[in-house]
This record gives C-alpha cells, sequence and structure tokens, in this order.
C-alpha cells in the first residue's frame, strides 16, 4: 500500500520528507512498521478537489477569451481615432485624445498581463491565485478610474457604459476574490 499525504491523500514518494502538493510533513514511523492509512470519508475521492473543474471553469472560459474582448476594445478605440473627425473634436478638448491613448496602452497592458496569467492558470502555478487577485483588483480600480475621467473629459456624455462597466467589476472582484482565497479547490489544484 502507498503512503499517502494525511492532509491531501496525495501519494508520497518512499524518500518524501513534506508532501509536494501541500507540504504537510511526513510522519516518521518507526522502520518497518506499516503506516497507518489516512482517514478520508468514503463518498469523497482522494483527488476530488485538484484540478480545472467545477467553479474553476468559469475563470477558465474568462481567462481564455479576455485577450479578444480586449482586442476588440483597442480596435474600436483605433477605429475612433482615425475617424476623418477624431481631429475636430480632439482640437476641441485635447484630453479625449489623452484618455483614448492612454486607455489603448492600458488595453495592451491588460492583455500581456492576461497572457501571463493564462500560462499561470493553466500551468497551475501556486502564484496564480495571488495573480489574479491583484488583476481583478487593479481591474476595478482602472475601470472606476477610467469612468470618472470619461465623466471628467466629456462632461455631457452619457454614463450609462461607465456604471455597467464599474458594476461589473466590482460583482466579478465580489465574487472572485473571496473564491481564490477560500477555496480548497484552488488550494489543492495551483500547487506548482
Amino acid at each position: 500500500m502507498p503512503n499517502l499525504c494525511v492532509q491531501c491523500f496525495l501519494p508520497l514518494d518512499e524518500d518524501s520528507v513534506v508532501c509536494a502538493r501541500c507540504g504537510a510533513p511526513v510522519s516518521d514511523s518507526p522502520a518497518g512498521a506499516e503506516p497507518l492509512p489516512p482517514v478520508r470519508p468514503a463518498n469523497i475521492p482522494a483527488n476530488a478537489l485538484d484540478g480545472i473543474n467545477g467553479w474553476l471553469i468559469l475563470p477558465a472560459i474568462g481567462l481564455a477569451f479576455s485577450p479578444v474582448a480586449m482586442l476588440f476594445h483597442i480596435g474600436m478605440n483605433v477605429f475612433v481615432m482615425v475617424q476623418s473627425s477624431y481631429g475636430f473634436v480632439t482640437a476641441k478638448n485635447p484630453a479625449l485624445a489623452v484618455l483614448l491613448r492612454t486607455e489603448i496602452i492600458l488595453d495592451i497592458v491588460l492583455i500581456a498581463i492576461v497572457f501571463v496569467l493564462n500560462y499561470l492558470f493553466w500551468a497551475k502555478k501556486k502564484i496564480f491565485p495571488k495573480a489574479l487577485i491583484a488583476l481583478l483588483s487593479v481591474n476595478l480600480l482602472l475601470g472606476i478610474g477610467d469612468h470618472l475621467a470619461t465623466v471628467a473629459v466629456m462632461p455631457g456624455a452619457d454614463r450609462t457604459n461607465g456604471m455597467i462597466l464599474v458594476s461589473r467589476a466590482i460583482v466579478i472582484a465580489a465574487i472572485w476574490i473571496p473564491y481564490f482565497l477560500k477555496s480548497e479547490r484552488v488550494r489543492q489544484t495551483f500547487i506548482h
């Protein structure tokens, strides 16, 4: 019978000192003694909570499609900038040109970050949950800042779209930050 970790039930190598998944120390048993099997509820398989399953499917889908959505947003901003009326509008309101360029630059940076997050996610890197929480927090702050800047630059513009984007960022952060902080599946999946 193979040695199993007493905390996460991962099969252990013969010479393991700590569990490779959860870091729990391997108990020192007298030489030749048969270790006691770990106690695990019978209805829960040993690997029930590791892997990209359960609620982790939703962040997987979001990470996969985020670069496409961001490229679309960049395309919309570039389209506005190449219109014949762009020079006329920005001559009257130079801050609008700065706002559009800033959005494009930030979107490019965010696309690069999302590609890194995709790698961390699929490689199941231990740093992924913290990196995603940081991105969700920064995304929320950038969304609020972008909305406030848009209102300041274009005071008469419709604010509905900006409020929807900020509200969506708040809801996403409110759901996923606690999940990635508390989830046992997250702890058992991102171990490398």
